[in-house]
């Protein structure tokens, strides 16, 4: 026989006895079942409540000094309804326009600031107010810019 394998015969029988000597781990305990429950659907979001907006402007005809326009923003369809009224209460309000409205985000007219643009597709109709505060619009002509009037033109959150 070969000297070598009588060499190494303690080696290996050292290596025999440590794999003898090391214990498997102990399984973990089975966990306890539990029932597996669907979780509950989260409830449906709430929908946006129309925001809506008040102020004086100024009337077309010299027989009313002001109306009192109302306006109704729904932030969920991005739909909006606009209403007249002499801002004496002498004749119910009326409707004058309905549409779509979006925000329009630093416009080239008012860098800093956004505007809303109000769209009536059955009268081909747009407007477009000036967002000053969470609580204020400015009305504006329909080339962008502040026009002059004896009113400041402002509506205000109801």
């Amino acid at each position: 026989m070969n000297l070598r394998v009588y060499r190494c015969w303690p080696l290996y029988l050292l290596a025999l006895i440590s794999a003898g000597c090391v214990t498997a781990p102990a399984p973990e305990p089975a966990a306890a079942a539990t029932p597996v429950t669907a979780a509950a659907p989260p409830p449906p979001p709430a929908a946006a409540t129309p925001v809506r907006y008040q102020g004086e402007i100024a009337c077309g005809d010299d027989n009313c000094p002001t109306l009192l326009l109302t306006l109704e923003l729904d932030p969920d369809s991005h739909r909006f309804v606009a209403w007249e009224a002499p801002a004496d209460h002498s004749a119910p309000r009326q409707k004058v326009n309905s549409g779509h409205w979006d925000r329009i985000d630093q416009p080239d007219d008012w860098p800093d600031s956004q505007l809303l643009h109000l769209r009536d597709p059955q009268r081909n109709d747009q407007r477009y107010l000036l967002i000053l505060d969470d609580d204020t619009l400015k009305l504006l002509d329909d080339d962008r810019q502040e026009f002059w009037s004896p009113f400041n033109l402002l509506l205000h959150r109801l």
